[in-house]
């Protein structure tokens, strides 16, 4: 029943009630691990990460370790990191630089330097040019600092460690520089447009050195030994031994170079189909990324005998030349969280680009779990006793099974032939159904071995939306509205009078049904016969969950909550650094919002008033009935004292049967005179209220 962001809408905000505990927030878990890492940069033992968001010109900033990346934190006081990037905060982290105790970052369109590692940023680039003129590449000679700036922002020269920059660009022909390399007092320049340019006196004239003509950008540059190499897209690495007077091709095969790095005599390449060793100064090259979890890299670094990976699911570390390596991730949380399923001592989650992850210790600790999958974005967890089902819908996806809570995978799609727009899993006992956008519902009754196309009696499924089961009942949203089905998909009703779509989410209490869509969360209580805007304003809803009869809503702007139904709505969302938020889900005596941009965090449920779901008392309406299905007379057995009534309706939610105050445990109720026959015509739901407290139970008359 999951969604994927929709486009934001100006809104205008509606006044809301005040949290029960004020002085509660959230608080951030130290995962899952993973997410984009642009840039690395060291000073003494300590290491930096900066982040970004795939595709957007915002990130979640930079963070810090003092032990190799075993572990990481945010430290981005002073840097312009916004709650909602929805809104364009410019945050991403472009590139990061170590000059002794001062850490220079490149962010969004401005530089920023730490001189305490990384506890405060002050901006520092008086003279450079802004509004996207973005800061790639920083080098150094001397005490003087270089930056090459992009979109025609040309090259800068700093003498006073950033304080103030100026403009370096006499005889450099291009205001696109991307890359920069020194080698001894020379300082050498990339462009975008396929160039290599030589300065001998620190910037203040360029030379040009090197033209392809291909057009193709020199991504990156690097000085090893007597050397220079350079990288220049499909045309592979080209080499200069004589200080950039001349260059050849050092091979042709080694191509899209993200990056160099040098570890004494081996030089390391970083490509968009892993790491490369060369020990021949670029002549030929050996695979070495045995241990990496994605083969595309964004940037590697090598920081004394260490070699650090950055890729769009997280980062690595090499201690043995690049032999092997190993996931640095922990507390990395700049994950992207598309879903959360708690299940006993286990919270999933999964992820977009890190797959999934597990705690066991409600969010202190995070484990990746993606042995067998072949896609690293998972849309949809599902458990249904012993078996977990993740989607994945990209083309190499599809829908996974794990019988052992996700340590081993195996693909369960015979049947799917199209994975890409696989979008919902539902689980009815023992029947699974999964939804492909334009194509309809699909089940299967063997555990996912086979699927069948569910044709919707016939009718028009291919705009399906989202899935819910309760109670026996599966909901689709097929069009522009809900239909229903109690016989795992044979036959549908369309119940809803009043037109219903783009639902990212359901929710169940009683008699109540909860959807979240772009418009806020509606409520029904007889199955769509009535339906009610609950009153969020406009808020984007893009989840839901229950702790009791408490909603809680994740939206663009935070999450909410209500009490009552929808009668009144609280923003619970103090100390959320990313309000953006794509899950929730309830565990013990927490509640867990997986966010955008910024992993998952938690907040007690104590702090809403709240008590544990698990301490919660047992319900003392538990009734029973026999035989069900049944041809006229029904009994009702264990039912308490405290019960007031019974309500038989039919799938529409139109009453047609009431026992009022039956005062005995065991009691028979006469539906011969409902109809019975195919499909809908015999099912009927009771409904049992007393002491506070309503059930309900499916009837099947024949």
């Amino acid at each position: 029943m999951k969604k994927k962001l929709a486009i934001i809408t100006l809104f205008f905000l509606i006044p809301f009630g005040s949290v029960p505990n004020a002085m509660g927030q959230w608080v951030q878990t130290s995962g899952p691990g993973g997410g984009t890492v642009t840039a690395f940069a060291g000073n003494g033992t300590n290491l930096f990460a900066g982040t970004a968001i795939p595709s957007a010109n915002d990130g979640h900033g930079v963070y810090f370790s003092t032990n190799n990346g075993a572990n990481w934190k945010a430290v981005n006081n002073g840097l312009p990191i916004g709650s909602n990037p929805l809104f364009g905060n410019g945050s991403k982290v472009y590139a990061l630089f170590a000059n002794g105790n001062n850490i220079f970052a490149s962010v969004g369109d401005g530089v920023y330097l730490s001189t305490n590692n990384g506890m405060n940023w002050v901006e520092s680039d008086s003279g450079l040019k802004h509004n996207y003129y973005t800061v790639t590449d920083f080098a150094q000679i001397g005490t003087t600092l270089f930056a090459a700036s992009k979109n025609g922002g040309g090259a800068y020269r700093s003498s006073d460690n950033g304080v103030t920059w100026n403009n370096i660009n006499l005889g450099l022909d291009t205001i696109y520089p991307i890359s920069l390399a020194v080698k001894d007092t020379v300082v050498f320049a990339g462009s975008y447009d396929g160039n290599i340019f030589r300065s001998i006196d620190k910037g203040s004239t360029w030379k040009i050195i090197y033209s392809s003509g291909s057009g193709n950008s020199v991504a990156t540059l690097i000085a090893s030994g007597s050397n220079i190499f350079a990288s220049e897209g499909d045309l592979g690495i080209v080499v200069s031994t004589d200080n950039g007077n001349t260059w050849v091709t050092a091979n042709r095969n080694m191509q899209y170079v993200s990056s160099f790095a040098t570890i004494g005599d081996n030089l390391y390449a970083a490509t968009y189909g892993g790491i490369y060793l060369s020990k021949d100064n670029g002549s030929s090259w050996v695979k070495v990324s045995n241990g990496l979890t994605s083969p595309d890299i964004l940037t590697l670094t090598a920081i004394g005998s260490n070699l650090y990976v950055a890729t769009y699911d997280g980062a690595s570390l090499s201690t043995d030349s690049g032999a092997t390596w190993v996931p640095i991730d922990s507390g990395l949380a700049n994950t992207e969280v598309h879903c959360l399923l708690a299940d006993g001592a286990n919270l999933f989650a999964g992820t977009r680009g890190s797959g999934v992850s597990v705690s066991t210790d409600d969010g202190a600790n995070w484990t990746a779990i993606n042995s067998g999958l072949t896609d690293d974005t998972i849309n949809v967890l599902k458990k249904n006793g012993t078996n977990l089902y993740a989607l994945a819908p990209g083309y190499g996806g599809g829908i996974f099974l794990s019988t052992n809570n996700g340590s081993k995978w195996k693909p369960i799609n015979a049947g799917i032939n199209d994975s890409s727009d696989l979008s919902d899993i539902e689980v009815n006992d023992t029947v699974l159904f999964t939804r492909i956008s334009y194509r309809g519902i699909f089940l299967s009754t063997n555990n996912g071995t086979n699927w069948e196309f569910d044709n919707l009696n016939g009718g028009y499924t291919y705009n399906v939306g989202s899935l819910a089961v309760n109670n026996g009942v599966l909901y689709a949203e097929i069009g522009n509205n809900i239909y229903l089905s109690t016989d795992n998909g044979t036959s549908w009703i369309d119940s809803f009078p009043q037109p219903m779509y783009g639902v990212k989410d359901f929710a169940f209490s009683g008699t109540n049904l909860f959807m979240a869509n772009y418009n806020g969360v509606f409520l029904t209580t007889d199955n769509g016969k009535t339906l009610t805007n609950t009153g969020l304003g406009n808020e984007n809803a893009q989840c839901l969950t229950m702790s009791g009869t408490n909603l809680f809503v994740g939206t663009q702007h935070g999450v909410f909550l209500t009490k009552d139904n929808g009668a009144n709505w609280m923003n619970v969302s103090s100390g959320l650094k990313d309000t953006l938020i794509q899950a929730l889900q309830v565990r013990g005596s927490n509640i867990f919002a997986g966010t955008w941009r910024n992993g998952v965090w938690k907040r007690p449920l104590s702090d809403f008033g709240i008590s544990d779901v698990k301490t919660q008392p047992s319900s003392d309406l538990n009734p029973s009935l026999s035989p069900n299905p049944t041809t006229g007379i029904i009994t009702v057995h264990n039912a308490p004292a405290s019960m007031l009534h019974v309500t038989i309706t039919n799938v529409v939610g139109k009453t047609v049967c009431v026992v009022a105050n039956p005062g005995v445990s065991d009691f028979t109720i006469d539906l011969s005179k409902l109809s019975p026959g195919t499909y809908f015509a015999g099912t009927y739901f009771a409904k049992f209220s007393g002491g506070g407290e309503v059930v309900m139970r499916k009837i099947i008359k024949e």
